[in-house]
């Protein structure tokens, strides 16, 4: 398939938002039975912190374009791409034009761990990592560990094979 770098970079950001809502959607709120309730389900705080995991979903496109793409250039044009996608998204839904670059801080703070997670193989992973600021208050959760283990294979493994099948356009 051919696209240009603008077209790739809308592509996964919005490949970055189904990833990431999936992940949500699975993990987002917790839901307790309540005997006193009846045994009906009853939801409780939030268990993750949503920017954390968007950060981490978009590290997960990142790295997979990072790997697919040989020319720097290019690699560098479908991410800027791709973010500026996401930022307009955040600041469309939720985010005002003041908060975008305290989160893009955040991004590149976050991005930089993640790097340095994937360099050391012998030292943290990068789902240990995610799971350090995705979790809210450090709460031990191994299930959301899991699942960010889960949602980091099911889409990176997918995602190299369609940026595989891509051809950039000039």
């Amino acid at each position: 398939m051919r696209m240009s770098a603008a077209e790739l970079g809308d592509n996964l950001a919005q490949l970055v938002w189904e990833s990431f809502s999936d992940f949500i959607e699975r993990r987002g709120l917790d839901s307790t039975e309540a005997e006193e309730d009846g045994g009906t389900a009853v939801l409780t705080l939030p268990t993750v912190e949503p920017e954390e995991a968007l950060i981490f979903f978009m590290w997960l496109h990142t790295r997979a374009c990072q790997q697919a793409c040989q020319d720097a250039e290019c690699v560098k044009k479908v991410l800027d791409s791709m973010h500026r996608a996401i930022y307009e998204d955040l600041e469309a839904r939720t985010f005002s034009r003041v908060q975008l670059p305290l989160f893009e801080q955040r991004v590149s703070a976050r991005y930089t761990e993640y790097y340095e997670a994937a360099a050391d193989r012998s030292g943290e992973k990068v789902v240990e990592v995610a799971a350090r600021h995705v979790i809210i208050n450090g709460m031990r959760r191994p299930a959301i560990t899991l699942d960010l283990a889960e949602a980091a294979t099911v889409t990176s493994g997918p995602l190299r094979d369609f940026l595989e099948d891509i051809e950039l356009a000039d």
